[in-house]
């Protein structure tokens, strides 16, 4: 027989049909973007807020300013509707606040663009 496991597949964090919020401790980054490795159903989404150390929204990226995530992604950008790039946030503590519905978040990842 042969297996196969998805890249960092090996856990997840799931939410089902009811919205569930992951929140990280605070600690601080490099990279200019963030990518998410993850799975939705049909009616699933992904949306990821920035937030200061004390939890309060970074203005711009806001969870409702989020471009909702959607489907199979080994390494999807996560992007807000005023910019996509968190390079303005190197080096400060921040949060994630990740939503999920119908969905399985697998890895996320600073990155540097190419």
């Amino acid at each position: 027989r042969y297996f196969s496991i998805r890249t960092d597949g090996f856990v997840s964090i799931h939410a089902a049909e009811e919205p569930g919020d992951l929140i990280t401790r605070p600690f601080t980054f490099t990279g200019d973007r963030l990518c998410l490795n993850f799975t939705t159903g049909d009616q699933g989404l992904l949306q990821v807020e920035l937030q200061t150390e004390d939890g309060v929204p970074v203005p711009g990226f806001e969870l409702s300013e989020t471009v909702s995530l959607r489907g199979d992604q080994l390494s999807a950008e996560v992007k807000w509707r005023s910019c996509s790039s968190v390079s303005s946030l190197v080096g400060q503590v921040v949060r994630l606040r990740i939503r999920l519905l119908n969905a399985d978040l697998y890895s996320l990842q600073f990155r540097q663009a190419e």
